[in-house]
């Protein structure tokens, strides 16, 4: 083999022409953010009074993207949170009715205990 065919490296210079264009990247909008982040609190810990707040929020800005107003990078957020509002707000008022019931239950079947008793003793 000779010299001749060896390929020799060469160094590449960028300018910066050359090189790629980064364009920023959109992040999600703060009520689409906001809207999560309430939709996971009102599952876990705040029931209906961080739910409400993530349906108006997540509706308002599934609102502002289908009108070009907002980011499209933030509507699985807003839709994500809007939807986590939702259940929380049912499961929370689920859970009074169901914590309701059962006080009326309680005091309907103390006082048919009174009664028994009364007639017992007659």
């Amino acid at each position: 083999m000779s010299n001749q065919d060896i390929p020799v490296a060469q160094p590449v210079v960028q300018t910066p022409q050359q090189m790629p264009q980064q364009t920023p990247s959109q992040a999600a909008s703060g009520r689409a953010v906001a809207a999560l982040i309430l939709g996971i609190l009102s599952l876990v810990c705040m029931g209906f009074l961080a739910g409400i707040p993530a349906i108006i929020l997540g509706s308002m800005e599934l609102k502002a993207i289908k009108a070009g107003t907002a980011p499209a990078v933030g509507e699985s957020a807003a839709k994500v949170g809007f939807i986590l509002g939702i259940v929380g707000t049912v499961l929370t008022c689920l859970s009074i009715l169901a914590f309701i019931i059962m006080i009326v239950l309680g005091i309907s079947l103390g006082n048919m205990a009174d009664v028994a008793n009364s007639m017992n003793s007659v």
